[in-house]
Parts: C-alpha cells; structure tokens; sequence
C-alpha cells in the first residue's frame, strides 16, 4: 500500500515537472510571438503595433502570472535596443492583466464578444500609451499614429493631448482587434485538454470548479468589516507603495543635487574663465571711458563668445558693487534685456541675495543663488575680482538658466514612476495570486464547507460536501486549521449575511439635459445647423482670452467659466416657443414677424426661471436665464428686451451675445452672404463701444488664430 502511495506520488510529480516545463515553453513562445509580430509590422510598415499578441494569446491559455511574465519580459527586453520600452512594461503588464481577466470570464473564446474584448485592450492601451508619451516626449511628431493625431490637432482644432488619445485610440483599435481575432483561431485549433494543460495554477487542495468558486467569492463577510482578500491587497499596496515612494524619492533627490551641482560647476567654471578675461588694474578705466577704453571691446567680443559656449548660460555681466548699488563694468545684451552701459548705477537687489549684499558691498565671496523671477530660473554665482593690493574691485555675475534642470527632472522622475508602476503591477499580481492560492481559496473553501454542512449555505454546485475531501495541503498554518477542522467537523459558527443592494433610477447629467434641448431647438432651425456647437466653443475661446488679458478677474471664476460654457447653447432656448413658419422663412422677416421672433428672449428667460427654481444647481441656471434673456441687448442700451446699457447687461450675455453675432456674420443665411473672416473682425471692431462691450470685442479680435481653426 506504501509503495503504491509512493508511486502515485512520483507520477504526480513528474506531471507537475512536465506542466511547469510546459507552461515554461509557452512563455517563451509568447516573447517570441510579440517579437516577430512587432518585426513583421514594422519591415512592412503596416500601421499596426502588434507587439502585444504574444501576451493575449499566453493570457487566453495560461492565466495570469504567465502572460504577466511575458508582458514584462518583452519590454525589459526590448530596452536592450530600445531604452524607450522599458517606460512601458506597465501598460503590458497591464493588457496581460485584462486579456486574463476576459479570457477567464469566456470573452476571447466566443467570437460575439471579442469586439467588446478588442474595443477595452484599445481603450486601455490607447490613453495610457498616449498620456505616457506626451509627458514623456511631448507632442507626437513622428510614428504609426503621429500624422492622425497632427490632423487633429491643426484641422479640428482639438488639444494637443486629447488629439494623441484620440489618434492612438484609433490605431490600437486596429492593433487589438486583429490580435484577439488571432489569438481566437489559435485557441479554436487548440485542444480544451491542452489548453487545460497550460493553465497555471497554485492549487494547495483539490481544485474547484469555476461556478464553485464563483459561489465562495460571493460570501460576504458582514457589514463594516474587510475580507482577508482586501487585507491581503491592502498590505501588499501599502508596502509597496511605501517602497516605491521612498526608493523614488531618494533617485529623484540624488538626481535633482546632481543636476544643481552640474549646473553650479558650470556657473563657476564661466565666472572662472570670465574673470580671467578682466584686468583689475583697468577696472577703474573702463568705469570712466566705457567702450573708449583700451582693450575694453576685446574684452567685450571674449565675454559674448563665452556666454555663447552653451546654451544654459543666460547672462555674463560684471559690476563693482558699492553701497549706492552695482557699478556697470560689463554688461551683455540679451534677448529681451538690452545691456546697461558702463559706469551705469543699478540698484541691489536685496531679494535675490538675501543678506549677501553686505559680504557683497566687502568684496568678499558668496555662495551660488538660486532664483525664478521675471529674468527666469536662474543659477547665479559671483566670482570677486582682486587687484595686486588683493582689494575686491568687481565681481564677474554668471547666471546659468535652470530650465534644463527643470526639464530633466521632470522627465526622469516621469520615467521613474513608470518603471516602478510596472514593477508594482507584477509584485502585486504575483502577491494576490500567491496569496489566492495559498490563503484566501483554502480559508474560503472551509468556511464554505462548514457552512454548506450546517445548512447556513444550500445548493452549491460542485462544492465538496465533506470537510476531509478537500486535501488543503499548504504545509502551513492555513494546513494546521485544516486537520483540525477535518478532525473536530466541528460547525462553523461564523454568520455571514447575504445582502443585495439596488440602485434606482438614473440621472440625466446636466451637459446631456443641455444638449438635448440645444439639439431640439437648432433642429427647429434649418438655417442654424451646427450654429449651437460653435457658439459653445466661440464663448470658451473669448472666456479663455479674457481671463488671460485680465478682464473682470473678480466675475471670471472657474465656476462662473464653466457654467457660461455650458449654458451657452440655451441662449436660444426661448425659440422652442417661435412658429417654425418664421423661424424657417426664406429671406427677410417682416416687421411683425421680428417682432415675435425678439420674443424668444422673454421666453427664453421664462423658461429658464421655472427650472431655476426647481433645480439646486443655482449658479448655472442663474447664467442660463441671464443668456436665454439678455443675449440681444447691445452695450449702448439699444438692444432688446429690457434695452440695458453698458455693465448693466450680466457679463455671460454679453460674451455669448458677441459669439452669437460673430456666427451670424461669419454664416450665411437665405437672405444674406457670409462675410469673410476679416469683414466679420472688422464688424466686431466697429461696433465695440456700441453693440458690444469693448472688452469683450477686443478678447475677440486677441483670439483670432482660435476663432479661425473653430471656423475652418
């Protein structure tokens, strides 16, 4: 009997051997797969990426640890020859992590779901690579998707950021759907006892069906109490966590002091030099005789080709510092800075130096200023020059611009967290699927057992209805509760609740309300097709240009912005009341019937006060009834309904007002032509002061490259 359990057990272990072997194998075929895919695309310069099938095709037979292993692997490869990719061995371990997820929920094993399966790996994939890249390396200038998301950008006029995103959307969109559809006929010609072969599991007991572990999960624990799986995740997070932001701290510092002290020897290595190129004995001289001075130009020539030695040096200038301020000896011209002539008096800037200045005024040496003020983040050092006496008679001033140190840090503290995202990823994946099969399956299945065997649970599918059945076999703790709970069958009497909870009803969001009635009222309108979206981005263009020229800074808040933007397309909200006769008339309206059209502010405002009552949202109602109601009055009190004058009319009407008129003009309707956009700029012009508010025609006329891309 010994040696029949003896060789059971060999035979068990010798198909254990040959599964992880297996499993190995299917690995390597995976970093093989995403290597040659990506090989293939790129020598036929297909607008694919599909360096990812390896990894969905290991997902859909191995699970997750294995496909987890190849996302990561195939990027840390790949950066032997492209240091780029290991920045995005996140977003890989990231797809591994969902494709195993839909393949063990069925999605990339039935075809009517693989579109579902294709459109969230493309999503996923498509705004995180994007994100990545546009803080990593700016603004997509070359590459698969490069020229979509530059067409976007110049063409439909939209954020550089969210053109990427969109541009990128669209080409994993192509590049995931080709590669679920691959690894669909690859799991189609596989059979179900192969692929069962290559799942990897940790089973410590005698495995469970899906449905049964479906039913253990769906135990709850009680209210107000965390289960052991979100301890477990909690604690692997958290320390995770805590190492990542200290390891990432601690580079970012030493990264940060190594730049500033690159920065600082550069600055005194120029003053060094600078000060070699100065005579001390002629300082006085060329205080007194400027440019006149023997030798002073040659000097002058010599202190131009060193500041141009480098890019980062922004200034060289040299001064004699005396208590009435700083004495010009040399001064440099620079872009936006025109140089002070010799012997010229500047003041101290005591801000900068910060006690310094009497060290300074003594001739005796500082330490390197850093400062960000109108003249840029600078490095400064001064380098005091000593006549024969040894007496301080000027100081050489370098100032070394900062702006690198700020733009490589930044870059590398990016690259840091992405590196570290990725590895947090597989440390948690490989903790959580350690910690299933070893903790939280075992604990779960006896709870379950017990409580199936004392009838607190009916009806469960598969489960094993004998505590001794399951051989958890985990060789620790978890092994040692298990003996004893096979031994005492003692009943559990740990009461877990079964809750459901219901959400009722759903609520229309206020920007889909607003467009709704928008779209109601312009498809009442034929000759105003389109109008509502550009009046929209019209007023976000002149509140944009408003805020940056300082307009009415107290009344343009975020909140004030944001609500003008999104009330705007209401201002014509009162037409719903308008006989679509009129409002669709072929050529000029008679008298009367302009009259009951100018009717459509009142009821605009009417309408708008009846839900301002009702809804809480008061800020954005207040703007919409302002806009609906008083977007035809005219700055100099002759428009209508109520003829206000000047800042009497509410701010948010006026600004929606001029963008209501500026695509009035700009569009062409039966009984008039469109003028051009210089016409149409030439009009708001004009009629500043009288129909417009000038402020507001001059935000118009500064945003003319914006109005023109929304226009095109």
């Amino acid at each position: 009997m010994g040696k029949e359990k003896s060789r059971d057990k060999g035979k068990t272990n010798n198909k254990k051997s040959l599964r992880i072997v297996g499993i190995l194998v299917l690995c390597i075929i995976g970093i093989i797969l995403n290597f040659e895919a990506g090989w293939i695309v790129t020598k036929t310069e297909a607008p694919l990426y599909m360096d990812t099938v390896g990894t969905v095709m290991v997902a859909s037979i191995g699970g997750y640890i294995p496909s987890i292993t190849v996302g990561f692997l195939t990027n840390i490869l790949k950066s032997i020859y492209n240091p780029t990719s290991a920045y995005f061995a996140f977003l890989n371990v990231l797809i591994a992590l969902i494709a195993s997820y839909l393949a063990r929920s069925g999605w990339l094993k039935k075809w009517y779901k693989l579109i579902a399966a294709g459109c969230i790996l493309a999503i996923t994939s498509g705004i995180l690579s994007a994100i990545m890249s546009y803080y990593l390396y700016g603004f997509a200038t070359e590459g698969t998707s490069a020229q979509l998301a530059l067409s976007l950008f110049e063409t439909v006029g939209l954020p550089k950021l969210l053109s990427e995103i969109i541009a990128n959307c669209a080409m994993e969109f192509l590049d995931k759907m080709l590669t679920v559809v691959i690894v669909f006929i690859i799991n189609i010609g596989l059979p179900e006892t192969i692929r069962d072969n290559y799942l990897f599991d940790g089973w410590q007991q005698t495995p469970l069906s899906p449905e049964t572990l479906k039913q253990i999960r769906s135990i709850k624990i009680g209210d107000n109490k965390l289960s052991l799986r979100t301890k477990i995740l909690l604690i692997l997070i958290l320390s995770l966590l805590c190492i990542s932001i200290a390891a990432t701290g601690i580079s970012y510092y030493l990264y940060r002091e190594n730049m500033i002290e690159e920065h600082t020897y550069l600055a005194q290595s120029v003053a060094n030099l600078a000060a070699s190129l100065v005579d001390p004995e002629r300082v006085d001289e060329y205080l007194s005789d400027g440019e006149a001075a023997p030798g002073y130009k040659d000097v002058e020539k010599k202190l131009y080709e060193l500041r141009e030695s480098s890019p980062d040096i922004e200034f060289i200038y040299i001064y004699q510092i005396k208590i009435d301020g700083c004495h010009v000896v040399f001064d440099l011209d620079a872009e936006g800075f025109p140089a002070a002539e010799p012997g010229e008096v500047l003041p101290i800037d005591d801000e900068t130096f910060e006690g310094n200045v009497g060290s300074l005024i003594v001739g005796e040496e500082i330490d390197p200023v850093v400062t960000n003020d109108s003249y840029g983040y600078l490095m400064t050092v001064y380098k005091p020059i000593y006549n024969k006496e040894g007496k301080c008679v000027c100081y050489v001033g370098t100032d070394v611009s900062m702006k690198k140190l700020q733009h490589n840090t930044y870059i590398f503290f990016a690259k840091l967290i992405s590196l570290f995202f990725g590895v947090f990823l597989v440390m948690v994946s490989i903790g959580m699927w350690l910690a299933e099969f070893n903790i939280l399956i075992p604990v779960n299945t006896m709870t379950y057992t017990a409580n199936v065997l004392i009838g607190k649970v009916r009806g469960g599918t598969d489960i094993i209805s004998d505590v001794t059945d399951l051989d958890i076999h985990t060789g620790d703790e978890i092994e040692s509760l298990y003996r004893v709970l096979s031994e005492s069958s003692q009943r559990s009497r740990n009461v877990l609740q079964m809750f459901n909870s219901s959400i009722d009803g759903l609520m229309k969001s206020r920007s889909e309300l607003v467009k709704s009635m928008a779209d109601h009222i312009e498809n009442r309108d034929h000759y105003t097709t389109g109008h509502v979206e550009r009046i929209s981005q019209y007023t976000k263009i002149i509140l944009r240009s408003m805020e940056e020229l300082g307009y009415y800074k107290e009344t343009l808040t975020k909140d004030f912005i944001k609500d003008v933007i999104y009330a705007s397309p209401l201002h014509d909200v009162g037409k719903s009341s308008i006989d679509q006769d009129i409002l669709n008339k072929k050529g000029k309206l008679t008298d009367a019937e302009f009259k009951t059209v100018k009717m459509h502010t009142t009821a605009g405002g009417q309408e708008m006060d009846k839900i301002l009552k009702k809804v809480p949202d008061s800020g954005f109602m207040k703007e919409a009834k302002n806009i609906a109601l008083y977007h035809h009055e005219k700055w100099d009190g002759t428009g209508y309904p109520e003829g206000l004058k000047g800042e009497d009319i509410p701010l948010s009407a006026r600004i929606v007002g001029a963008a209501d008129v500026l695509d009035a003009i700009l569009s062409e309707r039966s009984y008039k032509k469109a003028l051009s956009f210089e016409d149409a700029l030439d009009v708001i012009n004009d009629e500043s002061g009288n129909h417009f508010d000038p402020l507001v025609a001059e935000a118009i006329i500064m945003a003319e490259d914006e109005i023109k891309k929304v226009r095109s």
